[in-house]
């Protein structure tokens, strides 16, 4: 049944961002400009599905057009993600 599956199931929801990058002070890559994508500005979860509600916090400096809103369940017992949702923070429901 469906609640027997959301029983069984976690909610993840991530703000990830693209085009960011670092400087390298130190190490093998020291000098150099590393560029960066996807990278997890905020996270929730664990969330009980099927209605979850959570509020994601932008760090400063944070660009919404470079953003996405990433959702994914995944199987309590077993740890496999069952299903994945990305959506570009600009097409997201203000």
């Amino acid at each position: 049944s469906e609640s027997a599956d959301a029983k069984r199931h976690r909610l993840y929801v991530a703000l990830t961002e693209n085009d960011l990058s670092s400087s390298v002070s130190a190490g093998e890559n020291k000098g150099r400009q590393l560029a960066h994508d996807a990278v997890v500005r905020d996270f929730a979860g664990p969330l009980e599905p099927p209605r979850a509600q959570v509020a994601l916090d932008p760090p400063p400096g944070f660009d919404a057009a470079k953003s996405s809103v990433v959702a994914f369940i995944e199987d309590e017992a077993s740890g496999d993600v069952v299903q994945v949702v990305k959506l570009p923070l600009a097409q997201c429901a203000p």
